[in-house]
């Protein structure tokens, strides 16, 4: 009997041991903690208060700069191409098809091959006329593309007013 509270004894004392070395480091992190608080937590809370005021004026800017409508085109630029065109419509891209049309059409009624200088009738004016339509088909093609983007930004913006 005297063994086993022997060993109850010892078995305490270790309990008591380890619960005083937890107390001191216990110790020493509450001072660290407290250390923190009042010396380091302040310093760092000024410092980020600067960065957000620093980083909020970009952060306006480029908002602005996305946000904002595109500036218009020059009126007299636009005015100029209307003039060239021959028309008074709003939308140029319409006037641009329709007069690339009407020079096909014009050129099958004077019978200018199309296809290349196969006919030997006109073998010059052929090869500037296929020249003329590669050089319209890519820029039709841009221009399509160019709407796509313009279609894809007014999506884009919709969306962003949405979400204000």
């Amino acid at each position: 009997m005297h063994a086993a509270n022997e060993e109850k004894r010892r078995a305490v004392q270790m309990k008591i041991n380890r619960a005083v070395a937890l107390g001191w480091a216990c110790e020493g992190y509450t001072d660290l903690v407290s250390t923190f608080r009042t010396e380091t937590a302040p310093a760092l809370h000024a410092a980020l208060d600067a960065e957000g005021k620093r980083v909020e004026g970009y952060l306006d800017a480029l908002r602005a700069a996305i946000v904002q409508p595109l500036p218009m085109p020059d009126a007299c630029f636009v005015q100029e191409v209307r003039e060239a065109l021959g028309t008074s419509r709003a939308t140029l891209p319409d006037a641009v098809r329709e007069l690339c049309s009407q020079v096909a059409v014009s050129d099958k009624m004077v019978g200018v091959p199309l296809g290349g200088a196969s006919s030997g009738e006109w073998p010059e004016i052929s090869v500037g006329v296929e020249r003329n339509q590669r050089l319209l088909e890519r820029k039709a093609a841009k221009m399509d593309y160019g709407f796509g983007i313009v279609e894809e930004v007014r999506t884009l913006l919709s969306d962003v007013r949405r979400l204000k």
